[in-house]
């Protein structure tokens, strides 16, 4: 059985590309797309994320957050949920 990867797009010299949403890279990468990849469960989540990627992220490690939580609660529960 084969797996579905998630993908994005991004600009290329013939409009845009599509690629693996794990190889996105924003320093390498333009999105076509207005908003950047939520993060996986299998990558740090940065100090820089978007309120959205900080809700994304939440969601896929199963962690619950308020509905009108504000982007420092969030950041606030993400860092009490990775701290090493």
């Amino acid at each position: 059985m084969s797996e579905i990867l998630a993908t994005v797009r991004v600009k290329s010299d013939n409009g845009y590309t599509v690629i693996n949403k794990s190889d996105y890279d924003k320093e390498k990468h333009i999105l076509v797309d207005a908003e950047e990849p939520a993060l996986t469960e299998s990558q740090e989540p940065a100090k820089n994320m978007t309120k959205n990627q900080m809700k994304a992220y939440l969601d896929d490690v199963g962690l619950e957050y308020a509905s009108n939580a504000s982007k420092a609660d969030l950041q606030d529960l993400i860092d009490e949920n990775t701290a090493e």
